[in-house]
């Protein structure tokens, strides 16, 4: 779950086009870029499928980095423990971690979607 007392505040001063560009980051990558939330998830899959701990660790990097713009420290702990497992090679858990990763992952976007909601007006 976000952290909405720390996202608002390291976000008062930004306007809800910009916070709906983060979001959009997030959901959908920069255009002609694989770097969605759920490209990133799928890289993971397949990193962890190979036992490419170097795969595992960049690309776990890559969603703690674009998830810390929301203050969900279950979706953040979780990239940042994968991420650790894959610098220290470890495999026992990565599965596991994983799962929990994906599902937090679905519970995150569940609930930028419906901030984007209160932005937008809709």
């Amino acid at each position: 779950m976000i952290d909405w007392v720390e996202f608002n505040n390291q976000n008062q001063y930004y306007g809800k086009e910009l916070l709906c560009e983060i979001i959009d980051l997030f959901e959908f990558g920069e255009s002609g870029k694989n770097d969605s939330y759920e490209a990133r998830l799928k890289m993971l899959d397949e990193a962890i499928r190979q036992k490419d701990f170097k795969k595992i660790n960049t690309t776990s990097h890559g969603l703690k980095s674009i998830s810390g713009n929301f203050f969900d420290p279950v979706f953040t702990g979780l990239a940042k423990k994968l991420m650790v497992m894959g610098d220290e090679e470890i495999e026992d858990g990565l599965s596991e971690n994983f799962e929990q990763l994906k599902i937090a992952a679905a519970n995150l976007l569940v609930e930028l979607r419906e901030y984007r909601k209160t932005l937008s007006g809709n």
